[in-house]
């Protein structure tokens, strides 16, 4: 998303309870609780620039369940959430785009694996986010990694950083899951609505990719 829109959780029909916002364009760390009850908590820029920004809004049913959370940059923030019998560790990331040089998208997922080095080792992890990553639909090559139903049939350079590290860390790419037309598979349209991507994901502990269900 670009920008928060703190009435957009607000709209009815949504039941929204958590949701990973990326491009807050809101500078420095805080929290707001907005007129719902919900809580926002965004992670921006500490030079005061709007730009880049990555956020989590929890819903006033679950937010008493946060634990702690870590604003670790402009592009990853890192939160704890209690519930009834494991603990969730989520992660919203906003990655550099692909045009990105390789110094800089080295430098984003040596940050990455520190933050999730940092992550309590039995809690369920849940990584969100706009990766600017294509994913290929070559399961067989990363087998817990992903499924068969990616849009895309080959990798970008963003895509494979992010696969490698799912690699390492157990995680699962669950939009490559689900069998959906394709039209229903891209998270990013072009302003002249010819190219379609699908490069915003949710990855989930490998072990744990059962309880993601499609929302289609």
């Amino acid at each position: 998303s670009s920008g928060i829109n703190a009435e957009w959780p607000l709209r009815p029909g949504y039941g929204i309870d958590i949701l990973g916002i990326t491009e807050t364009h809101r500078p420095f760390s805080d929290e707001i609780v907005l007129d719902n009850g919900g809580l926002l908590i965004n992670s921006g820029r500490t030079d005061g620039i709007r730009r880049q920004g990555v956020g989590l809004y929890l819903s006033k049913k679950i937010k008493n369940s946060l634990i702690s959370y870590v604003p670790v940059s402009e592009r990853l923030l890192s939160i704890r959430l209690h519930s009834k019998h494991i603990n969730i560790s989520v992660v919203v990331a906003y990655a550099p785009t692909e045009d990105a040089d390789d110094k800089e998208k080295a430098d984003y997922y040596q940050q990455l694996n520190s933050v999730f080095i940092e992550l309590p080792k039995h809690d369920i992890k849940l990584l969100c986010g706009d990766f600017n990553a294509r994913i290929t639909s070559d399961n067989q090559l990363w087998p817990g990694v992903l499924g068969s139903q990616s849009l895309h049939t080959l990798s970008n350079d963003n895509g494979k950083r992010l696969l490698d590290f799912c690699a390492l860390h157990r995680m699962t790419i669950g939009g490559t899951l689900f069998q959906h037309r394709d039209i229903h598979k891209g998270t990013w349209k072009s302003p002249d609505g010819r190219t379609v991507t699908q490069i915003d994901h949710v990855c989930i502990s490998t072990d744990c990719d059962s309880a993601l269900i499609p929302l289609l």
